[in-house]
């Protein structure tokens, strides 16, 4: 029942916007358009309480406002670590050529970066692999004098 007196309320003032519209009409010219414009107002008026348009709410609307929010995240996020993985593998790729230019050998290196709240990208770790013990000291200075960096040999 308190459907049907909303209903018939919002029924009631459309059809006074549209009595208020046709006074204040700017000329005969656009006599018919109004016409048209009013009726297709109060159809619209008088069929959206059974059609389900009202039934939309402002809370779905946050709803779908915040997940878009964690979607841009995931997307910030993303981006991110491709910057993280691209800033490594240039790291790494600069380290092998300095090592093999010097005649290092070696069987892996790894390098763990990461990104602090400023958004500045930092070095945590640089991890050379498979140097035979006695050029580990040697490829520990070298790296450290040649690219003032701090690097684990293994």
């Amino acid at each position: 029942m308190n459907a049907l007196k909303t209903w018939a309320i919002s029924l009631a003032g459309a059809w006074m916007c549209a009595a208020v519209f046709s006074y204040l009409k700017p000329s005969a010219k656009f006599d018919k358009v109004l016409k048209i414009a009013l009726f297709a107002f109060l159809i619209i008026a008088m069929i959206t309480p059974f059609s389900g348009i009202g039934d939309i709410r402002i809370s779905d609307w946050f709803s779908s406002t915040r997940q878009s929010d964690e979607i841009e995240q995931k997307g910030e996020d993303f981006l991110m670590l491709a910057q993280i993985n691209a800033a490594a593998e240039n790291v790494k790729k600069e380290v092998a050529e300095r090592l093999q230019k010097k005649g290092f050998s070696y069987q892996e290196i790894r390098v763990s970066m990461n990104i602090d709240s400023d958004n500045n990208i930092f070095i945590n770790e640089i991890a050379v692999t498979g140097v035979p013990a006695s050029k580990r000291q040697g490829l520990h200075d070298f790296i450290k004098k040649e690219l003032a960096l701090e690097v684990t040999v293994s």
